[in-house]
């Protein structure tokens, strides 16, 4: 009987491959590559591949966190009323320095990195860091299973609205670095 499970990813890069980043944009360089942190996995895997992309370029690595004060009703949120921007913002920081510090463990002569906080909405901070940049790195954090052939809503946004070139890291490239 024939398999008809259908496609296993709708996701393909330009070599034409299921599991290869995606790519947009045509632009000309400038010696910047800027990449989405928010402590995931996912996000630790695109800061992985924008260094070494970034090596290869000969340009510098733009590590930027987004945090943002929530705003909404109800009894979660009196909870999370007691927390001052101030703890968010030194949260934001911590998670942002671990996360590269993690990355950066064994990698020899890396790019120079630098470390942003922005506080706002992710995507578009992400898409105001990225403006002029010569390429915007995020990682994939769609759902597993079928969901999983989805985006990310942050990713989602940076894909379609950037204005350089972007690239969204697969799941798949996050779940191998984890394993190494």
């Amino acid at each position: 009987m024939r398999d008809r499970s259908g496609p296993k990813s709708l996701r393909l890069g330009p070599s034409g491959r299921h599991d290869a980043p995606m790519t947009t944009n045509p632009h000309i360089a400038t010696g910047l590559v800027v990449v989405g942190i928010d402590g995931s996995e996912e996000s630790i895997a695109a800061f992985t591949w924008a260094l070494e992309e970034a090596r290869i370029r000969g340009a510098r690595v733009r590590a930027v966190n987004v945090w943002n004060y929530p705003v909404g009703y109800g009894v979660e949120m009196a909870a999370l009323s007691t927390i001052s921007p101030e703890t968010m913002e030194r949260s934001a920081h911590t998670v942002l320095n671990q996360s590269v510090d993690q990355a950066l463990i064994g990698v020899t002569e890396p790019p120079p990195v630098e470390r942003v906080i922005r506080q706002g909405a992710a995507s578009r901070e992400l898409l105001d860091e990225g403006s002029g940049a010569d390429l915007l790195v995020v990682g994939q954090r769609g759902h597993g299973g079928f969901l999983g052939l989805l985006l990310g809503s942050v990713a989602n946004q940076v894909l379609h609205h950037a204005t350089c070139p972007t690239v969204v890291i697969p799941r798949q490239e996050a779940t191998k670095s984890a394993k190494k």
